[in-house]
């Protein structure tokens, strides 16, 4: 009758095999949740771009999504009597950028005479940050615009306000 089991020298054999396999995925673990966090960014930037779109028709005024490319965040306000408000937080949350992502958008900013904004997310009291926006209109229009998320482009249409998300190598 045979022994049953293994031998000591089978199990450091496949332990070695395991350690050698850990230590050339290991390297790759860093890009891949870098990647998750690029991946999921895109798709809240995205959601909340199509949420103010979507909030724009079905109650008629104006919405922005603003952006702060230096303090890494997006929020919405919406058009109260000619001037535009932050949502609260339960209306429609902020959204801040992970510091490792790179933020930023094609050209010049839409309001260069006015790079500073009273709203900034980081602190309301210092209006120094450049911001930009994306306005949609009641009509399902927008301003028009791009935002780049490392390789991902966020293009907002002008005509139809859809909001599409392209990465860099389907250009």
């Amino acid at each position: 009758m045979k022994p049953r089991g293994f031998t000591l020298i089978e199990l450091l054999a496949v332990m070695t095999i395991i350690a050698t396999i850990c230590a050339l995925a290991l390297p790759d673990l860093g890009r891949l949740l870098t990647n998750i966090k690029v991946r999921s960014t895109v798709r809240q930037v995205s959601a909340l771009l199509n949420y103010a779109r979507g909030q724009a028709v079905v109650h008629g005024i104006d919405y922005q999504v603003n952006y702060d490319l230096k303090g890494k965040s997006c929020w919405i306000t919406k058009k109260v009597d000619d001037t535009y408000i932050r949502l609260t937080d339960r209306e429609g949350k902020t959204l801040f950028i992970p510091e490792e992502v790179t933020f930023k958008t094609e050209g010049e900013l839409t309001n260069p005479e006015d790079s500073t904004h009273p709203l900034d997310s980081t602190n309301p009291e210092d209006s120094t940050h450049p911001l930009d926006s994306i306005t949609f209109y009641p009509k399902g229009t927008s301003s028009g615009g791009e935002i780049i998320i490392e390789d991902f482009r966020i293009v907002v249409d002008e005509i139809t306000g859809i909001v599409e998300v392209l990465r860099e190598k389907e250009l």
